[in-house]
């Protein structure tokens, strides 16, 4: 599996860590194994190349222009959806959305 994020997620998702860790329950340990995953294969994709802007903000700019971005990436290429705990994607159904737990229990990562 690949993951393709624009080049400022990375900072996202440690910005957000603490509330990852409380809305999904995992550890810290699962936090850095899952982590440790994604980056194995992970792809920055520099904002500048992210295709579909337009239709992104016609889904995403009412809602939350700050993850418009994310569902450009989404619609730029072929994929499974978007890894978030923010409800707001939840509004739109045009991009799959995954939340921590559902991606860990994909991924086979243990949960205690």
């Amino acid at each position: 599996m690949e993951y393709l994020v624009p080049d400022f997620a990375l900072e996202e998702i440690e910005a957000n860590k603490k509330e990852i860790l409380e809305k999904s329950m995992l550890s810290e340990e699962e936090f850095q194994l899952l982590i440790f995953q994604i980056q194995n294969n992970l792809s920055v994709i520099p904002a500048e190349n992210i295709k579909h802007k337009e239709q992104a903000e016609n889904i995403m700019d009412a809602i939350d222009p700050d993850d418009t971005i994310f569902i450009a990436l989404a619609l730029s290429v072929e994929n499974a959806g978007i890894w978030s705990q923010d409800a707001h994607f939840e509004k739109q159904k045009v991009i799959k959305i995954w939340k921590t737990e559902d991606l860990v229990k994909y991924l086979g990562v243990e949960h205690q």
